[in-house]
Order: structure tokens, then C-alpha cells, then sequence
């Protein structure tokens, strides 16, 4: 990591290093807190427990919880569509298929918990969460439900 910051100054590589293993640690403590309390349930103060940090290190990389709560979610969501890449137009349906389901099988015997009914639950009644979804992921479902429709 490599980015320019406000001040004009270059991150270093070293403290591009330590946020990216801050970052690690947080987002599935984030995760864990969220799946338990839900968002208005969940504090940054659990948060910062469950991840044995200091609360203001959530504030100075996420700024809130609602961007703290959608990183998680992008997180999931990652998880969640990428077995889905492998179903293009020209690939065999068997295959890519099979290979869709062992891979959300994996994903489910790794996870600690049920993160199949997270984002739904993250979305729930949150027109910002909502908005969020349909603006990022709009253009890969369109091209998925272009690669379905046309196998």
C-alpha cells in the first residue's frame, strides 16, 4: 500500500503493513460482534474488545461504525459471489456447478458461524446498506444474469 494521504504525505510500506494486519484483525471481530448484537446492537466498544484493541484504532481506520459495518458486509459479500465467477457463458453447466458448490460447502465448514443470512440481516431496514449493495454489485449481477440467460 502505497497511497497518498490528505496531507500529501506517502504512506510507508511499513504502515501500509500494520493497518493491513490491524485491518485483520478487526474486520472478523467486527463480523462476530455484528452477528451477535446486530447493527444497532453492536458497539465499537465491543468491537474493540472482541479484536483486543484500542477503540480509537476502529475510528482511525473505519471513521464510523456504519463504514466499519460495510466493509464487513463487502467482506461477506466477496466470500459469498466468488464461487460464482467460475459460471460464464461458455463453461460447462455440470462443472460450474459442481465446482459453485464445493466451494460455498468449503466456505460454510470454515465459517464459525452462519454468515449465510448476515448480509441480509446487515440490510434489514437500512436504506444507506441497501443503496450500498445495489450500487456496487449492480453491474456483476447484470453480467451474471447475462451469462445465465444465455446458457
Amino acid at each position: 500500500m502505497n497511497d497518498v494521504l490528505l496531507s500529501g504525505m506517502v504512506e510507508s510500506p511499513e504502515k501500509g503493513r500494520i493497518r493491513q494486519d490491524n485491518e485483520a484483525v478487526i474486520l472478523p471481530a467486527a463480523e462476530r460482534v455484528f452477528a451477535r448484537y446486530g447493527f444497532r446492537g453492536a458497539t465499537m466498544q465491543q468491537i474493540a474488545d472482541e479484536a483486543q484493541l484500542p477503540k480509537p484504532n476502529l475510528h482511525y481506520y473505519f471513521g464510523n461504525k456504519q463504514n466499519l459495518y460495510l466493509r464487513v458486509l463487502e467482506r461477506i459479500l466477496h466470500d459469498w459471489l466468488a464461487p460464482l465467477e467460475a459460471m460464464v457463458a461458455d463453461a460447462d453447466p455440470k462443472v460450474a456447478l459442481e465446482s459453485y458448490v464445493r466451494k460455498k460447502s468449503a466456505l460454510a465448514l470454515l465459517a464459525r458461524m452462519p454468515r449465510s443470512c448476515l448480509p441480509m440481516k446487515y440490510c434489514r431496514g437500512r436504506r444507506w446498506c441497501t443503496r450500498y449493495c445495489k450500487i456496487s454489485y449492480a453491474s456483476w449481477w447484470l453480467k451474471k444474469h447475462a451469462c445465465w440467460m444465455a446458457g
